[in-house]
């Protein structure tokens, strides 16, 4: 009769490091699902910085033109006084 052969597994690498494989699996999907976490809620603000700064500047066009179209009047207003 032949020996029993030992599984080539266990003469690569130890049994405890066998063991913690999946552990080690596990914390490296947890950072990598972390890493990807962060990176999208990076982009979504950076998204809507550049929505505020859009917005931002179209009301400050609006005003612009208000703040123009009272100077115009109050032009006219004056010149009506004075003519």
């Amino acid at each position: 009769m032949k020996p029993r052969q030992k599984p080539l597994l266990r003469n690569l690498v130890p049994h405890q490091i066998v063991r913690l494989v999946p552990y080690g699996l596990a914390l490296a999907l947890a950072l990598l699902h972390l890493l990807v976490w962060f990176r999208l809620k990076i982009l979504e603000d950076n998204r809507r910085e550049f929505e505020l700064q859009k917005l931002a500047s179209e009301t400050d066009k609006i005003v612009q033109q208000k703040i123009d179209n009272y100077n115009g009047q109050l032009l006219a207003t004056e010149a009506l006084f004075r003519g």
